[in-house]
């Protein structure tokens, strides 16, 4: 399994670099897409079939197709193309961060975490969604409601922007 996830774990670091990298918006949502489809893989490989579907469908069926038609509306001038002297910058933090969290994560791989509620052992009496709401509602209260405070920020804050002032 991880001759498997490592490639899948690389081509997502790549496709991220893309996705910031591109100058061109429309190639910057296609890399956005090729990495939602890969980490979909991920969770397949792990055995969460339901996040997976839930990955494609809403991320890549609804927020990168909703990205794309953004910007076909805005009607962009033809972007230049990117030079990798500008780019060093990125390629280096990217490769840094690569570096460190190999380095972290064989360091922790390790220690034993049994109370962990996501740990295996403790899933496996649950099927997916059980686990996730499990998880969500009694081990995370607190994250899960901040994670929905800042979308409900995000889509004001979007109306916001977006009102006409006469």
């Amino acid at each position: 399994m991880v001759y498997f996830l490592t490639p899948l774990l690389l081509g997502i670091l790549l496709t991220g670099s893309q996705v910031i990298t591109s100058r061109n918006p429309v190639h910057s949502v296609f890399w956005l897409v090729l990495t939602f489809i890969q980490s979909a893989f991920i969770f397949i490989t792990w055995g969460l079939d339901f996040i997976a579907l839930m990955t494609i469908i809403v991320y890549v069926g609804a927020i990168a197709i909703l990205f794309l038609f953004v910007i076909l509306m805005l009607q962009l001038a033809n972007t230049p193309t990117s030079n990798l002297a500008q780019t060093w910058p990125t390629l280096f933090f990217i490769a840094t961060g690569v570096f460190l969290g190999g380095y972290l994560s064989q360091s922790f791989s390790s220690l034993p975490f049994p109370n962990n509620p996501l740990y295996p052992e403790n899933l496996s009496a649950w099927s997916n969604v059980e686990a996730i709401g499990q998880t969500l509602y009694s081990t995370y209260p607190l994250l899960f409601v901040a994670a929905g405070f800042t979308l409900l920020v995000a889509m004001v804050g979007a109306m916001v922007l977006s009102k006409v002032t006469s």
